[in-house]
C-alpha cells in the first residue's frame, strides 16, 4: 500500500530532499496532433524509498497527481469525463517480460464516482426518498445536477487520458 504524502511537505521535490522518494523520467504518447505526428511528452514518477511503490506523477506541464487526488478521465470525445479518486499508480508492461522498458505505460487506478444519470433510477429514487425524510430543507436542482455518488468500483486508465482540473 502506498504511503500518504507527508502533510508538512508540499512538493515531490521536498520528499526527495528529505530522502523519502526517488524520481524517474517517463515518456508517454498523447493523442496524435492535427498533422498526424505523435506527441511524445516527458513526465516524472516519484517512488517511495520505503515501499518502492509509485506515489506521485508529475506531467509534462508540471501538473502533480498524488494518491487520493480527485481527477477527470477522458474515455471518449463524446462521453462526459469519468470522475474518480486515485488509489494507486502502476507501470504496465505491454509485453510479457520480467523487467520494465521505455515502452511500458503508467496506469492510474481509481475509485469511480457516478453522476445521478449513471445511477439506476430505482436506486436514485431510494436516495431521494431517504433524503426527503432526513432533511428539513429541500436540495436545489442546481445541487442535484452536480452531486456525485462514490462507489467501490475500481478502474485503470492510462495517464494519457488524464484531464486537468
Amino acid at each position: 500500500m502506498e504511503e500518504p504524502i507527508e502533510s508538512n511537505l508540499s512538493s515531490p521535490e521536498e520528499h526527495i530532499d528529505q530522502g523519502l522518494w526517488t524520481s524517474d523520467f517517463i515518456t508517454y504518447n498523447l493523442n496524435r496532433s492535427r498533422n498526424g505526428q505523435a506527441r511524445i511528452k516527458t513526465g516524472t514518477i516519484y517512488k517511495s524509498l520505503k515501499t518502492g511503490e509509485i506515489t506521485c506523477f508529475k506531467s509534462h506541464n508540471d501538473e502533480v497527481f498524488n494518491i487520493s487526488d480527485n481527477i477527470f478521465i477522458e474515455s471518449s470525445q463524446t462521453d462526459p469525463y469519468i470522475i474518480g479518486c486515485i488509489t494507486s499508480f502502476k507501470m504496465v508492461s505491454l509485453h510479457l517480460r520480467p523487467t520494465y522498458s521505455k515502452k511500458d505505460q503508467l496506469q492510474i487506478k481509481l475509485n469511480r464516482y457516478y453522476r445521478p444519470t449513471d445511477v439506476p433510477e430505482m436506486s436514485y429514487n431510494i436516495v431521494c426518498k431517504d433524503r426527503e425524510e432526513r432533511m428539513i430543507e429541500e436540495i436545489s436542482e442546481y445541487v442535484k445536477t452536480r452531486e456525485l455518488f462514490s462507489s467501490d468500483y475500481n478502474s485503470s486508465h492510462s495517464i494519457t487520458s488524464l484531464r486537468y482540473v
